[in-house]
């Protein structure tokens, strides 16, 4: 059981199963019920809590136009 490639489909095969507990004379493994998240996937939830949305008074500011200087003369 010393190969990486064998572990991550001994790994895979109990997450499919749902075991939670394996234990030989060489490994004992136990795992939680949450699957890990990829970096992928935490690297889009940093970016999506980055991009809060606006509230309506940030979007009435953002959204007024600047008052032309020609005008006010």
């Amino acid at each position: 059981m010393t190969d990486l490639k064998q572990l991550k489909d001994l790994l895979k095969v109990l997450r499919d199963k749902g075991v939670l507990e394996f234990e030989t004379t060489e490994l004992k493994l136990k795992l939680s019920e949450d699957l890990p998240q990829s970096r992928y996937k935490q690297k889009q939830e940093m970016e999506l809590a980055e991009d809060k949305e606006l509230t309506e008074e940030e979007l009435l500011y953002y959204s007024a136009t600047p008052a032309l200087e020609a005008e006010a003369q």
